[in-house]
């Protein structure tokens, strides 16, 4: 509404346009940001147009008009570039979490170190003792 009250692709409230986008992009992800998209370049095709026809071709800025719009595509598809990338590292994380615990090699108890030189000591001491 901002937008159409404010000459359409000269307004200030053009921000909002991207906001929208980016706000599709962290909420939902890549695919509702190509909606998003497909519904925000709607919307400014139709308030341009109609602003076009009300100001007449003097007032209109056709140049900016382009530009904007032009600027909006390559918002949309970086923000949905960098959705699916998102996903992409998320499976690979999932994949990570997932990794099955017997391909890793199981660590044996250490025995203390007394248990390690008391045995062989005992043995010798039999083996003295058991003598003749």
């Amino acid at each position: 509404m901002f937008q159409y009250l404010t000459l359409g692709p000269s307004s200030p409230f053009f921000t909002y346009f991207v906001f929208s986008l980016f706000s599709a992009a962290l909420r939902w992800g890549w695919r509702e940001t190509v909606r998003t998209a497909v519904f925000v370049f709607v919307a400014f095709i139709v308030i341009s147009l109609s602003l076009s026809r009300t100001l007449g071709p003097r007032e209109f800025e056709m140049s900016r008009f382009v530009i904007r719009l032009q600027y909006l595509v390559v918002v949309a598809v970086v923000l949905a570039y960098l959705g699916q990338h998102e996903e992409r590292l998320r499976e690979e994380i999932r994949g990570l979490a997932r990794w099955p615990l017997a391909a890793a090699p199981v660590a044996r108890p250490r025995q203390p170190a007394t248990d390690v030189t008391v045995r062989p000591t005992r043995l010798r001491r039999r083996t003295v003792m058991d003598r003749p």
